[in-house]
């Protein structure tokens, strides 16, 4: 038996020293039927021994390539729906802070009313140390379904919620176990899609959704409330979510060979490397004072600068627009001088800036503040994604690292806010201790980075380069 010509093209795309021929092939090996069990090769059916049957010309190699940059595109693209819907949603929090504050929680402090968001947060991430072992072993879509189902879910029951703890189960608890199913395998799904030098870019596009929820759902819900209701609003805020789950299940098409890798909840062995655990330790510090402008900037517009509550909300969605820069522009200086370096410029920026803000008092000012700010946490949450593959010896544990590094960050982001917000005067609405409390993290977290980059920028024989898998 033979393969004939169209059988082969597989092969031929891979490796580009081939040609096609119309002369007999070898015979199949062991090893090939072996692959062939797997999926890895082309179905056999032309008799062993046989020649192929002429052709008029040769298949178009083109054909395999742009099928792979078609299913290239509709990962960014899901990716992009998955990080609407779990950063964009986290990234919102804020315009919830205030109403809570000023309505349906007035009777709690801050501090109490911030657990709601950086315990969605933190579950988000938490959650990525299951999520991210069974994204290793092919589950993708799986976890696109229960964690749809979550979101979708919580944000139904958040709809008829009235008491505090009835919030702290949908919002908090419920739709943060949903984003944790759905944020990480997105994360691993770009990192071993691409290689690494368009790996900054592919996360840069994707992760743009993250700033466009930040900005259109404050928006949202400020028009909408008042309208509405809390209750329908919501509601609105689920089926939009709803939708954007169906539609990523069917962009992010599974690939078979993730199914053979033996996914990890946890790879011990990273621990025992100093450059991945310095930047866990970086990453936690960065993270630490990240939450502080995002939860409190609308709040202190309102409370502190004595803006209209309109504009407080915009401030959100001017906030999360710099984020969409901070996302996108930072990728193609990461494609020349390596993700890492962006990374520690973005962390340092952004502790810098948390603490100017202590002398920010009037609109302009916040103004301008808040798109810079947004620009350097859109650096500080895009990139990481694209370093941690290069502390990975292997892609098979591409998944565990990435949730490992978001479990820390998510660990900060839990407590972050509510102890910024402890340290916020009520009385004078003085919130200068809590961003003095952020800004000194986010700097400190920065600086370590600095360790990592260095390792990754002078070479190490023990990482492997990134993984660069075909789509």
């Amino acid at each position: 038996m033979a393969l004939g010509s169209r059988h082969l093209e597989p092969l031929i795309s891979a490796d580009s020293n081939y040609e096609v021929c119309h002369t007999p092939v070898k015979r199949v090996s062991q090893e090939d039927m072996t692959q062939e069990k797997y999926g890895e090769n082309s179905a056999l059916s032309i008799p062993l021994g046989e020649p192929p049957a002429p052709t008029d010309h040769a298949p178009d190699g083109n054909i395999h390539e742009s099928k792979r940059d078609f299913t290239a595109t509709c990962r960014i693209i899901g990716c992009f729906f998955v990080f609407f819907i779990t950063w964009g949603v986290a990234s919102s929090f804020s315009a919830y802070q205030a109403f809570y504050q000023k309505d349906l929680l007035a009777s709690h402090t801050p501090s109490v009313i911030s657990w709601v968001g950086t315990l969605q947060v933190s579950l988000m991430g938490l959650t990525g140390i299951v999520s991210g072992a069974l994204y290793d072993r092919g589950y993708i879509r799986t976890l696109l379904v229960v964690g749809g189902s979550l979101v979708t879910f919580g944000f139904m029951m958040l709809s008829l919620a009235k008491e505090y703890y009835q919030i702290i189960l949908a919002q908090g608890v419920c739709i943060g176990f949903g984003n944790g199913m759905l944020y990480i395998p997105s994360i691993a799904v770009i990192s071993q899609t691409f290689n690494a030098k368009q790996r900054p870019l592919a996360i840069g596009g994707s992760s743009s959704g993250a700033a466009i929820g930040g900005i259109v759902l404050p928006i949202m819900f400020r028009h909408l409330q008042p309208e509405i209701g809390f209750g329908w609003t919501n509601r609105i805020f689920g089926f939009i979510m709803l939708g954007m789950v169906i539609a990523a299940f069917f962009l992010l098409q599974p690939d078979p060979t993730h199914r053979r890798l033996k996914g990890q909840l946890f790879d011990p062995s990273a621990l025992k490397e100093p450059p991945f655990v310095v930047l866990l330790v970086g990453l936690f510090f960065v993270f630490l004072g990240y939450w502080v402008p995002l939860i409190y900037i609308t709040p202190y517009a309102q409370f502190s600068v004595k803006t209209n509550v309109s504009y407080a909300f915009y401030l959100l969605a001017i906030l999360n627009a710099g984020s969409f820069a901070g996302r996108i522009l930072p990728a193609f200086v990461a494609h020349k001088f390596g993700p890492a370096v962006v990374l520690v410029a973005g962390g340092i920026g952004l502790g810098v800036l948390i603490l100017a803000w202590i002398g920010i008092h009037n609109v302009p000012g916040v103004t301008v503040w808040a798109v810079l700010v947004g620009f350097m946490a859109g650096i500080t949450v895009a990139i990481p994604a694209a370093v941690v593959p290069l502390l990975s010896p292997s892609p098979s544990v591409v998944g565990a690292r990435t949730g490992m590094a978001w479990s820390g960050s998510a660990f900060a982001g839990l407590i972050g806010g509510p102890i910024a917000g402890a340290l916020v005067n009520t009385a004078t609405d003085d919130y200068a201790h809590g961003q003095a409390f952020g800004g000194a993290a986010s700097l400190l977290g920065g600086l370590l980075l600095i360790y990592p980059a260095i390792t990754i920028a002078r070479g190490n024989k023990r990482y492997q380069k990134p993984p660069n898998s075909n789509v």
